[in-house]
């Protein structure tokens, strides 16, 4: 326990890993809310939902490092504020999206 308290001393830390936490709750139910409406709203398959959840699963894996960078280089609130206003409206604009069946 003893670890825990000197990392957690640093100035910043206890921020940096209460953002963190909350900001894994979205990222860790997306995966079954995208499910959930590719199959039940848009009356889509299974496997067209998993496409779209591998989709938003490989776009995160890509930004994160970007993520990260910036971070570092610009501090906590200038690195995370333009994620909280651009990945909520881009779900709402996706949900909100004409849809063609392809086949």
């Amino acid at each position: 326990m003893d670890a825990y308290r000197r990392v957690l001393s640093i100035p910043g830390t206890t921020a940096v890993l209460l953002l963190g936490l909350l900001a894994r709750i979205p990222f860790s139910t997306l995966g079954l809310l995208l499910t959930l409406h590719v199959v039940l709203t848009l009356d889509r398959s299974y496997f067209e939902a998993g496409l779209i959840v591998a989709a938003s699963t490989i776009g995160t894996t890509l930004s994160s490092p970007w993520r990260g960078r910036l971070l570092d280089r610009y501090g906590l609130r200038r690195a995370v504020i333009p994620s909280i206003v651009i990945q909520p409206l881009a779900l709402i604009a996706a949900s909100m999206a004409p849809t063609r069946r392809w086949c």
